[in-house]
């Protein structure tokens, strides 16, 4: 595990480092195909539900988290500083968005 400071609030929170690869595997040996998410050899989460295919998506949604997280983070003091200055609606639309999803990745409920 990693930690890592989250820019909004201070505040820290741990995650399995990236990157992180969907793959699939026999999980249970029982010969049933699971996605399961890698980061540096460790299983993260598995996908069960619906086909293959949507167990494939959302492995590969799963995945992309970490570098998701990261560029959103890396985006919203940019987006901030525009908004100080001239930010239309949409601009101040998405800034919101990135936020709350931000919030949401690392709140506990």
């Amino acid at each position: 595990m990693v930690q890592a400071l989250n820019q909004i609030g201070g505040r820290i929170m741990k995650y399995t480092q990236g990157p992180w690869k969907a793959r699939l595997i026999d999980l249970y040996n029982e010969g049933e195909n699971n996605f399961v998410i890698d980061a540096s050899g460790f299983e993260v989460a598995v996908t069960t539900d619906g086909d293959i295919e949507t167990q494939e998506a959302n492995a590969r949604l799963i995945a992309a988290a970490p570098e998701m997280l990261e560029a959103l983070e890396y985006t919203l003091p940019i987006m901030r500083r525009y908004s100080e200055v001239d930010l239309d609606v949409e601009g101040i639309g998405a800034w919101q968005l990135m936020k709350a999803a931000i919030t949401g990745a690392k709140e506990k409920e």
